[in-house]
């Protein structure tokens, strides 16, 4: 009893003294940081580690669930076998005189909860690489079926065709003017 009391009193004092901030000096990734230029792009991982990142997060967070369910259908599958004897209902409100697994119920059940955790990350991933090879390709088409855009001046409107673009109550009679000069000089 005193040694779990030690290590319950020990595990507290560890991690609370992982929370105190610690200073130091300034470590050379800062310093590598903050000389980078801005052109650099940091780095960034390749898409298939973070894949491998994703299905090992779907799959350490179905476990879990899958575990429940999983023990679920092998208590049913005890009682089946046995005439539906409610002293096999071990994960389902469990009484006094339940008969606890043996070592095949828990491997079972590992086996079960292992296969259908990797089996939802799996599906998950085929989903996911689906949806990201269709965005791509409609991305290419995108850029296929855009027109070049062409940069070039603009053509310069003669003063002389600037009146039959403006509406007629734009048209003043210096403008009048300014045509019967241009006619003049032309």
């Amino acid at each position: 009893m005193k040694l779990v009391i030690k290590m319950l009193l020990f595990s507290v004092f560890l991690f609370s003294t992982a929370q105190i901030p610690l200073h130091s000096q300034e470590s050379i990734s800062d310093r590598i940081i903050a000389e980078r230029p801005l052109e650099e792009k940091p780095f960034e991982f390749p898409q298939w580690a973070k894949d491998i990142r994703r299905v090992d997060i779907i799959t350490f967070g179905v476990f879990p669930f899958a575990w429940f369910f999983s023990s679920l259908l092998v208590d049913l599958q005890r009682c089946a076998e046995n005439d539906w004897n409610s002293a096999y209902y071990t994960s389902i409100g469990s009484s006094s005189n339940a008969i606890a697994w043996g070592d095949g119920e828990y491997i079972k059940t590992l086996c079960i909860a292992g296969a259908l955790s990797v089996t939802v990350a799996l599906v998950d991933l085929f989903i996911v690489k689906i949806k990201r090879s269709e965005a791509q390709k409609k991305a290419e088409a995108a850029v296929k079926n855009e027109p070049e855009i062409q940069r070039r001046p603009l053509n310069a409107v003669p003063l002389s065709g600037i009146n039959s673009i403006l509406p007629r109550n734009m048209v003043s009679e210096n403008n009048a003017e300014d045509q019967k000069r241009e006619s003049d000089r032309g």
